[in-house]
C-alpha cells in the first residue's frame, strides 16, 4: 500500500481508492465535477472514490454561512448538502455507494464507477 499526499496534477492512475479531504468544497459545481471525472478516469473500473467533506446537512448554520461564503470569496467553491455532492460526482460518472459519518463530523461519502456499481462487483467497505 502506498500513499500519494496532495497529488493532483498528474492523478495516479489504477489506484483502488482515490481519497479527496475538504477538497470537494473548494471548487464550483462544474469544476468539481471536472476534477472527479479525472479521478474517476484514472481509476480502475473497479475502483473505490471517497469524498470527505463536512456537510451542511448536519452543521450550524452560522458557522456554514461563514465557510460557504469563504469558500466563495477565495475559491469560488461551497459548502453542499450530501444530496449535491451526489449531483456533482454522478455529472462525473460516479455512483454513491454508502454515507459515512465520522465521530469529528466529517462524512465519507463513497462512490463507484457506474458502470462497475451496476453490477454489484467488488470490494465492500466495512465500518
Amino acid at each position: 500500500m502506498s500513499t500519494i499526499k496532495g497529488k493532483l496534477h498528474p492523478l495516479p492512475a489504477g489506484a483502488d481508492v482515490y481519497t479527496l479531504v475538504n477538497v470537494v468544497h473548494n471548487w464550483n459545481d462544474e469544476r468539481a465535477s471536472a476534477l472527479l471525472r479525472r479521478c474517476a478516469d484514472a481509476g480502475r473500473r473497479d475502483s473505490t472514490f471517497v469524498i470527505v467533506e463536512r456537510l451542511v446537512d448536519d452543521a450550524d448554520p452560522r458557522a456554514i454561512t461563514a465557510m460557504d461564503l469563504r469558500m466563495f470569496l477565495f475559491l469560488g467553491g461551497k459548502e453542499r448538502t450530501a444530496a449535491q455532492i451526489r449531483e456533482v460526482a454522478s455529472a462525473a460518472g460516479m455512483a454513491h455507494q454508502s454515507t459515512i459519518k465520522t465521530p469529528s463530523g466529517l462524512h465519507l461519502l463513497v462512490f463507484r464507477k457506474k458502470r462497475f456499481a451496476a453490477r454489484g462487483h467488488g470490494r465492500r467497505m466495512v465500518t
